[in-house]
């Protein structure tokens, strides 16, 4: 009889490879989870960079703030933003319509990313994502006591 239940039984080497089994699976989840976890950071600071951005480019767009600056966003010093304007020329002068200028800014926001854990010698995350806006600075009114013109089909 004593033979009968040992035949049953798992031996040693067979218990130890079915945990080494187990373990390489948990590991191989346990990486998988913490990568979608770091996805997840990334993207929840890539969308509160893009609102920053929004909301400072319409605070330059309404004079509220110099559209050649930088600065960092309240309350999330590592977002940082810069601005800068340029002026272009619009139009058709060879027609006769003269040439007008417009005042283009560009902001361009910054904001920290999970790169795979990669931290610098003083232990700081160094990967930076980007997100860049644009807009046009609204030309001041006409100053010659005209009424504007009623819009094309109106």
């Amino acid at each position: 009889m004593s033979l009968k239940r040992f035949q049953r039984a798992f031996t040693l080497i067979e218990l130890v490879v079915a945990l080494a089994i187990v373990a390489t699976a948990l590991l191989g989840l346990q990486a998988v989870s913490s990568g979608a976890i770091l996805a997840a950071g990334d993207s929840i600071n890539q969308r509160m960079a893009r609102e920053a951005a929004r909301a400072k480019l319409e605070e330059i767009l309404l004079g509220l703030e110099d559209p050649d600056s930088s600065g960092e966003v309240e309350d999330f010093p590592l977002f940082k933003w810069t601005a800068r304007s340029e002026e272009i020329a619009v139009g058709l002068p060879e027609q006769g319509g003269g040439q007008n200028k417009i005042k283009v800014v560009t902001l361009e926001m910054t904001y920290p990313v999970e790169a795979n854990g990669e931290e610098s010698e003083t232990g700081e995350n160094t990967s930076v994502g980007k997100v860049t806006l644009a807009g046009v600075i609204p030309p001041p009114p006409a100053q010659t006591g005209e009424a504007p013109a009623p819009p094309p089909g109106g």
